[in-house]
C-alpha cells in the first residue's frame, strides 16, 4: 500500500497522522522513514483502542455480576466458577435498626434477627401474723418482718426468620433465684420451626411453654401483677417437645397442641420417658376492634410422670408447692410428694376488654389418678379473677394470633426535659384474687387451702420500661395465718 493512500485517511482522523505529514512537507523524514511511522503509530492506537474496550467490557460485567448478587445471593462468571467468599460478603448487605429491640435484617428479606432482654429488680416489704408454716414465719413470732431487694429476672432473647418459612427463638434466664425446679441458671425459650404448613399452622420444636392458660402464655413481661396468681401452680411452664399452633377465621379463633417430655425447666434436660400432651383453643366470639373484645378459651393436659422424677424425687410422683404471689417468701402450700399413675388437668379463661377497662379470670382443675389402687381420684384446684383500668385512656394490647395480651403502649412517653400533663405515660389501676385448693380427702392430701388479695398500680414510662407497685395480702386458710407484702419493681425490656 502507497503512503499516499495510507496518508489521506490517516492524517484527516489521526492527530499523529498529520504530524508525520508535516515531516515529510518539511523534508524531514523520507517517503518510506514516514510510511513506516504511520503504520506504526497507526497499530499502536488500535492496540490502546482494543486495551480499552477489554477494560469497559470488565468493568460493566463486574458491574453486572454484583447486581445479580444483590438480586439472588450467587453470581458466577463466564467460565462458570463461583467468585470467591470475599466477594460473596456483598451479595447480602444487611440494615440495622431499633423496632423494639435491635433487628438486622438482610436487605432481600430473607434474614432477619433481634436481639432483646429484660431486666427486672424488686424491692420487698414483708410482714407475717398468726398460723404460718415455720419456713415462712418462725413459730411463735407474730410480727415477721423482712425486707429485701433483688434481681428478679435477667433475659437475653435472641430471635428471628429465614428464608420466610422458619423461624429461631433463644431465651437465656441468668438469675437462678427465679427457677424454682433447680438451683442453676438455664434456658427459656430454645426452638426452631416452620410456618405456614397447612392445618399446623406454625411447627415448633424444641424447649418451650406448653400451651396452658391464658396468664401463663402471657409474657411476665406483659401481666398486670408483678407475680402470677396462686391458681398458676397448675400451669405446667417450660418442657422439651414439639407443638403446632394456628390462628384461623382472621385470626377470631387459635389452637396449639403439643407433646412434650417432663423437664428440669433448666432447658439442659429431660428426664425419664415421662411424656404429655398439651393443648389450648381460643376464640374471640365479640370483636369490635382492637380495644374492644371478648376471649374465650380452654386448655387440657395429660400428664404421665410414670419414670419420672427430679431433682431426688422418686418416680411416679407429682407435686404441687405455691409461694404467696411474692416471690421472696417461701411457699404458703405444698402437696409434698404424691405418688400418682396419670394426671388430667382442664383449665377455662375468659377476658373482657372495653377501651381501659378489662376483666380477666381463669379456673384450673387437675385429677390426679392415685398409683395406690385403693384410694380414690383426687381432685385439686384453683382459679383468679382480676379487673384493671388504665386512667390515661389507653388500652391492653392484645395479640390474635396467639390468644393473649401484650401490656401496655402509652400514647405519650412520660419525660422531664417536655415535661407537661400530657406527658405522663400511662398509669394503671388493678386489683386481683385468686385461691388455691391443695386438699383431697379421698387421696389423703394435705397441701393446705390459700388465697391472695392483690391491688395495684402500674405506671408505663414509654413501651418498654414500667414501675410497678403491689400490695398483697395472702391468707393461709387452714391454718387462720396471713402475709402482708408491699412490692415495687422497675422493669425494663425490649
Amino acid at each position: 500500500m502507497s503512503y499516499a493512500a495510507e496518508s489521506d485517511d490517516y492524517a484527516a482522523n489521526s492527530e499523529v497522522g498529520f504530524l508525520v505529514e508535516m515531516l515529510v512537507a518539511n523534508g524531514t523524514v523520507t517517503r518510506e522513514q514516514a510510511s513506516q511511522l504511520a503504520r506504526k503509530a497507526k497499530i499502536l492506537e488500535e492496540e490502546t483502542a482494543k486495551a480499552r474496550q477489554r477494560e469497559m467490557e470488565r468493568m460493566m460485567q463486574a458491574l453486572i455480576l454484583q447486581q445479580r448478587q444483590m438480586i439472588n445471593g450467587s453470581a458466577q462468571n463466564e467460565s462458570g466458577d463461583m467468585f470467591i467468599d470475599l466477594e460473596r460478603e456483598q451479595e447480602v448487605p444487611m440494615n440495622v435498626k431499633w423496632n423494639d429491640g435491635v433487628r438486622i435484617e438482610s436487605r432481600n428479606g430473607d434474614f432477619e434477627t433481634k436481639i432483646g432482654g429484660r431486666i427486672f429488680v424488686d424491692a420487698v416489704n414483708t410482714s407475717s401474723h398468726g398460723e404460718l408454716p415455720d419456713s415462712i414465719r418462725p413459730a411463735g413470732d407474730f410480727n415477721n418482718r423482712n425486707d429485701q431487694a433483688s434481681l428478679r429476672s435477667a433475659r437475653l432473647n435472641i430471635e428471628g426468620k429465614m428464608y420466610d418459612d422458619y423461624f429461631y427463638n433463644f431465651e437465656y434466664e441468668f438469675d437462678g433465684d427465679i427457677n424454682t425446679k433447680t438451683e442453676v441458671d438455664g434456658l427459656r425459650d430454645m426452638y426452631f420451626g416452620m410456618k405456614d404448613i397447612p392445618f399446623l399452622g406454625s411447627v415448633s420444636v424444641g424447649h418451650m411453654k406448653e400451651p396452658f392458660g391464658l396468664e401463663e402464655v402471657t409474657s411476665s413481661s406483659d401481666n398486670t401483677f408483678l407475680e402470677r396468681s396462686l391458681a398458676n401452680v397448675f400451669a405446667p411452664g417450660f418442657s422439651w417437645g414439639v407443638k403446632n399452633h394456628n390462628a384461623i377465621l382472621d385470626d377470631r379463633v387459635t389452637y396449639s397442641a403439643g407433646m412434650f417430655f417432663n423437664s428440669d425447666n433448666s432447658g439442659t434436660t429431660s428426664y425419664g420417658d415421662a411424656w404429655n400432651i398439651t393443648t389450648r383453643v381460643t376464640g374471640l366470639p365479640w370483636y369490635g376492634g382492637k380495644d374492644k373484645l371478648v376471649h374465650l378459651g380452654t386448655s387440657y393436659t395429660l400428664r404421665n410422670p410414670k419414670e419420672g422424677g427430679f431433682s431426688g424425687s422418686p418416680d411416679n410422683t407429682v407435686r404441687f408447692r405455691q409461694r404467696p404471689e411474692m416471690n421472696t417468701i417461701d411457699y404458703i402450700v405444698d402437696t409434698g410428694n404424691l405418688y400418682i399413675d396419670q394426671e388430667n388437668r382442664l383449665g377455662v379463661e375468659a377476658a373482657f376488654l372495653y377501651g381501659p377497662f378489662s376483666v380477666q379470670g381463669e379456673f384450673i382443675q387437675t385429677w390426679l389418678d392415685p398409683y395406690d389402687s385403693s384410694l380414690e381420684t383426687g381432685r385439686l384446684y384453683g382459679g383468679y379473677g382480676s379487673v384493671s383500668y388504665i386512667l390515661t385512656g389507653e388500652h391492653r394490647v392484645y395479640d390474635k394470633n396467639d390468644g393473649r395480651f401484650q401490656g401496655v403502649i402509652p400514647n405519650n412517653n412520660f419525660s422531664f426535659k417536655d415535661f407537661s400533663l400530657k406527658n405522663i405515660g400511662a398509669w394503671e389501676i388493678a386489683a386481683r384474687w385468686s385461691y388455691v385448693s391443695l386438699e383431697d380427702d379421698d387421696m389423703a392430701i394435705d397441701g393446705g387451702k390459700a388465697s391472695a388479695l392483690t391491688v395495684g398500680i402500674n405506671w408505663y414510662l414509654n413501651p418498654n420500661m414500667r414501675l410497678m407497685l403491689n400490695w398483697v395480702h395472702s391468707e393461709r386458710e387452714d391454718m387462720d395465718g396471713a402475709i402482708d407484702g408491699i412490692q415495687l419493681r422497675a422493669q425494663v425490656d425490649f
